[in-house]
C-alpha cells in the first residue's frame, strides 16, 4: 500500500494551552517528527510540519518562558521535516474592570498573538495549490479554523484531518476528513532525548520539561 503524502499543520499555542501547560515534566520536550509517525500511524508518509508560533514574553513571574521556548525551537531546528514559522505577540495596557468589583478598574497587560492564523492558512493553502499533499493535518483545537478545512476540502479535493482531543472541536470535527485523537499517552511517549547535538553547543531539555 502506498502510505499518502502529508504534511501537518501545528497551530504551536493552542497545542501548548490545550496539551502541555501546566503538566508535570515529561511533556513539554516534544519530538514532532515522532509525536505525529505515532499519532497517524503506517498509513501516513509525513512529509512536512510546519510549527506556527510566536516569540512569548518574560514576566515576573516566569522569567524563564523566552529562553526555554528559544531552546525548544532549537530541538525542532534539528528535525529535517519541521519547517518553523514566525508570528508576533502584540503587548499594549487595558483597563478593564476587576471580576469581583466591577465598579473598580485596573490597568493590565493584554496580550494579542497576531499573523499565526494568516500564516497557518496562507500556507496550507498554497501546499494544496502547489499539490504538496495527499492529506493534510490541522493540529489545533480553535474553532475559526472551521471555514479553512470546509473550503480547502472543497476547492482540493483532498483529505483536510484534524488531530485534538476528544470532546474538543465539536465544530472541526464535524467538518475534517478524518480525525485522530491526541491523548496523555502519545505526547510522553514522543519525547526529545534530554540532550540533542547543535551546531555550536549541545541543547539541553529546560528544568522541569
Amino acid at each position: 500500500m502506498q502510505k499518502k503524502k502529508t504534511c501537518v499543520y501545528f497551530d504551536g499555542h493552542n497545542f501548548f494551552k490545550y496539551y502541555l501547560k501546566g503538566q508535570p515534566a515529561g511533556y513539554k520536550w516534544l519530538d514532532l517528527q515522532a509525536f505525529m509517525e505515532n499519532l497517524m500511524g503506517d498509513e501516513y508518509d509525513i512529509h512536512k510540519i510546519h510549527y506556527f508560533t510566536a516569540g512569548v514574553l518574560d514576566f515576573p513571574d516566569a522569567k524563564d518562558r523566552h529562553g526555554n521556548q528559544q531552546t525548544y525551537l532549537r530541538a525542532l531546528r534539528t528535525l529535517d521535516t519541521v519547517h518553523i514559522v514566525l508570528g508576533k505577540f502584540q503587548k499594549s495596557k487595558a483597563l478593564l474592570p476587576l471580576v469581583k468589583e466591577k465598579s473598580q478598574r485596573a490597568y493590565v497587560y493584554a496580550i494579542k498573538e497576531k499573523q499565526t492564523d494568516t500564516n497557518l492558512i496562507t500556507q496550507m493553502f498554497e501546499d494544496a495549490w502547489e499539490e504538496k499533499f495527499d492529506s493534510a493535518v490541522l493540529v489545533s483545537a480553535d474553532s475559526d479554523f472551521v471555514a479553512c478545512v470546509i473550503a480547502l476540502r472543497r476547492l482540493s479535493g483532498k483529505e483536510i484531518g484534524v488531530a485534538l482531543a476528544r470532546g474538543e472541536g465539536k465544530d472541526l470535527r464535524k467538518n475534517a476528513s478524518f480525525i485522530k485523537d491526541i491523548h496523555p499517552g502519545l505526547i510522553c511517549g514522543s519525547q526529545f532525548a534530554p540532550t540533542l547535538p547543535g551546531r555550536r553547543k549541545p541543547i539541553r531539555k529546560p528544568l522541569g520539561w
